[in-house]
This record gives C-alpha cells, sequence and structure tokens, in this order.
C-alpha cells in the first residue's frame, strides 16, 4: 500500500504532465523536498521556457480552493527571500475561481492537472482555462 499524500502524488502528475501543461518547457533540474532557507516547498525546478530559464518554487495543495491557495502564499512569501528570483507556482487538480484571482492577485503562477495555467514572467506569459481550446 502506497503511503504517499495527495501532494505527493499531485506533484508526480505535475512532472510527467509538465511537457503537455507548458509545450515547449524543458526541465533542467529538479529538486523534491528542497530547503529554501527554513522552508520546505514541494518542488524546486530550473526549467528552459522558450529562450528564457527561471527557477520554479512550486507548492502542491489537494485543491484550489481559497484557503489552500493562502497557505501557498504564504511559504511563497518566506521562499521569496531566500530565492528573490524564482518564480512562484501553486499546484492543484483543480482550481476555483477565487483561488486563481488569489494567485493573479499576488503575482503566482499556477497549472492544474486539467490544464489551466497562467503564467507570467519574463518574456513569458501563458493563459489557459480549462475547455478553451475545445
Amino acid at each position: 500500500m502506497s503511503t504517499a499524500t495527495l501532494e505527493d502524488k499531485v506533484i508526480r502528475a505535475f512532472i510527467q504532465a509538465l511537457p503537455d501543461l507548458l509545450p515547449g518547457c524543458k526541465v533542467l533540474k529538479l529538486q523534491e523536498q528542497p530547503r529554501v532557507g527554513s522552508v520546505v516547498p514541494d518542488l524546486v525546478f530550473r526549467a528552459k521556457v522558450g529562450d528564457t530559464e527561471k527557477t520554479f518554487v512550486c507548492e502542491a495543495k489537494p485543491r484550489g480552493e481559497p484557503r489552500y491557495v493562502m497557505e501557498a502564499l504564504g511559504l511563497f512569501s518566506l521562499t521569496a527571500k531566500s530565492l528573490p528570483e524564482a518564480y512562484p507556482l501553486f499546484i492543484a487538480p483543480t482550481i476555483s475561481e477565487e483561488g486563481k484571482a488569489l494567485c493573479r492577485k499576488a503575482g503566482v503562477g499556477f497549472i492544474t492537472l486539467r490544464g489551466e495555467a497562467s503564467l507570467q514572467f519574463d518574456s513569458v506569459y501563458v493563459d489557459r482555462e480549462y475547455g478553451a481550446s475545445s
């Protein structure tokens, strides 16, 4: 029987789905359970998106409801002190409209396992809603 948490399963599914979720993204370095200062985010990875290389600090939650997003925002504010150049990325199976608004207002990207994505950093802009390309 697996003892993996739902967050662990979300991270694994995200890693497998990343090429489809963010076309042209190539992961260069992956660290699970890294330490960033005194904080341990779920995942830190360095990736190349188009011509841009970026470090992502990720927090995975079982749901994208506002309370989970707020927890992640707190973690991101702490990691920003140690990795100010990193881009915070919220990952969940789905995210509510309120959760999306909180992420956007805070300058945090999000990717859901349904294929929704919102990222804006350097010269990269991705805004994909579920079902928008159907």
